[in-house]
């Protein structure tokens, strides 16, 4: 366990709740309850989960893929909000969100720079892929389950899953009707409601289900420049889907979703770490120690800021779907056809000071079409497979801005200077960029029963993507301030394009020791295709020499894993180690003054994880879960990574904590007092180690060890049709500085930090 959090003292309700919920987790369980009936927020056993990884319903046990499962019960349980939360509560993955939702599975960061550089992890919601990073971090409502599959899924998911793929499959219409709805309320002044009503239109034959949800925050960074409060939280949406069945042996799914988010506070949440002490240890890069000495220091454990320039973010996002399948004899015949829209617009102050030096900003506008047929063989043969196509068309229009104010060699160099702009003064740059690309493939995919204990799974893609590329960066005059500075380059009207054709796969040999114990050896090979440089470029980047566009990556990847239930499905274990190898890998560079993309030479990852649920069956009541990952990711050849004679060789890779768990239980028990009502207590921890945030290892942007403690504690109904509870988050008020910006070659540092102590109440009830 970090001591990180050791010194942070529990305060009010937070000592209060977490008292609680650990005390009671401990406790032994009163004899009264031992003829009780089981709470249905209770699991009655572990290891039976049924997931939809290879695209039918199959027990998590004989799926051999390192694959995390939270139900809706998990969600609830563990106080998960948002698809990044989720991120936090499973081994070798790193999550954040703010604005835009980014995870790090197993070494692989799916950040991304613009609509040129897409991310590595698939995210798909009732199977539709959502594309852009952009899209992927939204409030989880109404959602039946969340599945991780770590590695390369390129054989039955394809584009955009080297890293792995995140489903979220959301509940679908019930034949009778059911309304369900939370509300939240807690410090900072935050709310949330979600609601869903559901039931038939027409009994048997056409089925409907609403969700809609709404969540508001103030802010929690203090601006006393603007006056304001920073990183609040305002964001509503909604979902409808309509599932109708024409004949006994055909289903139609229809769905829309809509989402919007207007928030005030910047992408990063900004918290410059530079002071006065800081600067002098940059003053051989131009850092003027007198001039950072008094302006005023960013507390970032009060989460104070001096920023002038106002920031926002929001964006919307819409979608429809339509399945339609038809089975016969056993076999299914798929479609699925999907449209996509994503709007973004985005700016934050860069500099982080009270000056008017610089802030840049990015707006995108996406629109995606996709359709995939696929024809599914029965599952109990002993050869079963899956035939599919897909095609994608995406059209994505980024506009990439910064502007500079007078304060700007202020900000550099302190006054006075030479060459001091004139007060007023301004300079834009911006830099458009349209991409259009086209992805086709075709795959099969098989399982074969050699004997009844020993099977053999396989499959192959072909896929053929083409990129295209308009691209205009708006001439910009040069700052003269004792030498000629251009922030960006003058880039004429240029086109390029790129085409892509790569077979991946996979195969895996498993064994059933018994129905509950298998074990499995699984190779993948994966591929994400080229792309282009989208974002402001400036020099010393030469874009006649290094062009606009970058190479494709590809993974090897080598896995060993073991699933088994026990004890009368009364604990599970899960156990998974991996190797990756990859080349080409595609990186972000931040160059001090604008991010690019290169190819690193060759990077390796490897690790394991370990995940266990148990039921003890001495403590009717109780479920305690715990997991584990360890993972070291390293460059082993990448000479000019941060440009030429500049060597990332042995450096670790992004976003990748070496040690990472979580763990805690839930523990429902009657109160003898209130027949048919439950006392319920849940309680998690999580775990990070250390983190470098780029892949210069830059060490005053890493990520220090967290320890972030979670707890609820309530009374509800047995059979679930209403509950009230006191929920606490980061409960020892744990400060985290995250993921940043290096302004100007590292003489300013930016930081996000995350949102303190936070507690409410919340009800929930379902009619």
């Amino acid at each position: 366990m970090s001591s990180s959090w050791t010194n942070h003292r529990l305060a009010g309700p937070g000592l209060l709740l977490c008292l609680l919920a650990s005390s009671a987790l401990m406790a032994p369980r009163p004899a009264l309850a031992a003829d009780a009936p089981a709470s249905p927020q209770q699991p009655a056993t572990v290891g039976e989960l049924v997931v939809t990884a290879q695209k039918r319903a199959e027990r998590l046990i004989d799926v051999p893929i390192s694959i995390t499962v939270n139900t809706a019960v998990d969600i609830k349980n563990k106080n998960i909000g948002d698809l990044t939360d989720l991120g936090e509560k499973m081994p070798n993955v790193n999550g954040s969100g703010n604005f835009i939702g980014t995870f790090n599975i197993r070494g692989i960061s799916t950040a991304s720079a613009g609509s040129g550089f897409p991310p590595d992890v698939g995210v798909n919601v009732d199977e539709v892929f959502m594309g852009r990073d952009r899209a992927f971090d939204t409030l989880l409502a109404d959602v039946s389950s969340v599945e991780l599959l770590r590695g390369p899924q390129g054989t039955l998911y394809g584009k955009n899953t080297i890293a792995g793929v995140i489903n979220i499959t959301t509940e679908r219409p019930t034949d009778e009707y059911e309304a369900i709805g939370d509300v939240r309320y807690g410090n900072y002044d935050y709310f949330q409601a979600r609601g869903t009503i559901s039931g038939p239109i027409i009994p048997d034959k056409l089925l409907i289900r609403i969700t809609g949800s709404y969540q508001s925050r103030a802010g929690y960074i203090d601006d006393p420049t603007l006056n304001e409060k920073l990183n609040n939280l305002n964001d509503y949406g909604g979902r409808v889907m309509v599932v109708a069945h024409p004949a006994d042996n055909l289903t139609v799914e229809l769905r829309a979703d809509a989402y919007k988010e207007a928030d005030r506070g910047g992408v990063f949440g900004v918290a410059s770490t530079l002071d006065g002490a800081t600067c002098a240890g940059l003053a051989p890069l131009g850092c003027n120690v007198a001039f950072f000495s008094q302006t005023p220091v960013p507390n970032v454990n009060s989460r104070i800021v001096y920023e002038n320039t106002p920031s926002f973010t929001d964006r919307s996002m819409w979608g429809t779907s339509a399945k339609v399948e038809y089975v016969s004899d056993g076999y299914a015949f798929t479609s699925i056809t999907s449209w996509r829209s994503l709007v973004s617009d985005d700016d934050s102050d860069n500099d982080g000071s009270s000056l008017d030096g610089f802030n840049t900003g990015q707006a995108e506008t996406m629109r995606r079409f996709s359709q995939e047929l696929r024809v599914t063989s029965p599952a109990q043969n002993r050869l079963s497979w899956i035939v599919g196509g897909y095609y994608d068309n995406e059209s994505d229009y980024e506009f990439q801005h910064i502007r500079v104010g007078d304060a700007f060699p202020t900000f550099l160099f302190g006054p006075p200077f030479p060459a001091q702009l004139p007060t007023g003064f301004q300079e834009a740059a911006a830099a458009d960029a349209l991409i259009r690309s086209d992805s086709w493939a075709g795959f099969v995919s098989a399982k074969f029963d050699i004997t009844n204990k020993l099977k053999l799974t396989g499959g192959i893609r072909y896929t053929d993507e083409h990129k295209g590329l308009n691209y205009v960066q708006e001439p910009t005059s040069p700052v003269e301030i004792g030498v000629i500075f251009a922030f960006a380059e003058f880039i004429p009207p240029t086109t390029s394009s790129i085409d892509n054709r790569a077979v991946t796969g996979d195969a895996t040999l498993s064994y059933d020791f018994t129905p509950d114990a298998v074990a499995y050896a699984r190779f993948a090979h994966g591929f994400k295709a080229g792309g282009f440089e989208s974002d402001i470029i400036s020099p010393p980047y030469n874009v006649a020499v290094n062009g606009l566009s970058f190479k494709p990556e590809f993974l090897n990847d080598y896995e060993v894993g073991f699933k088994s239930s026990f004890f009368n499905h009364t604990l599970s274990a899960n156990l998974a180690a991996f190797y990756y190898g990859f080349s080409n890998k595609q990186e972000e560079i931040d160059t001090g003054v604008s991010f690019v993309v290169s190819n690193a030479a060759s990077a390796t990852s490897e690790g394991g994880e370990v995940e266990l649920d148990w039921l003890p069956p001495m403590i009717p009541g109780l479920n305690l879960f715990a997991n584990g990952g360890y993972v070291n990711a390293y460059y082993n050849s990448f000479p000019n990574g941060g440009g030429p004679g500049i060597n990332y060789t042995g450096h670790e890779l992004a976003g990748a904590s070496r040690y990472s768990s979580s763990w805690g239980g839930v523990y429902t028990t009657p109160i003898a007092m209130w027949p048919g009502r439950n006392l319920y207590i849940a309680t998690d921890w999580d775990y990070r180690s250390r983190q470098f945030t780029d892949p210069a290892n830059t060490v005053l942007q890493e990520i220090t060890p967290s320890t972030m403690i979670n707890a609820r504690i309530g009374v509800e109904d047995q059979q679930g049709k209403w509950g009230v509870y006191l929920w606490g988050e980061n409960l020892a008020n744990e400060t985290v500085l995250g993921a940043g910006l290096d302004s100007i070659g590292g003489i300013y540092l930016q930081r996000s930090i995350n949102i303190g102590r936070t507690f409410g109440v919340e009800l929930r009830a379902h009619l």
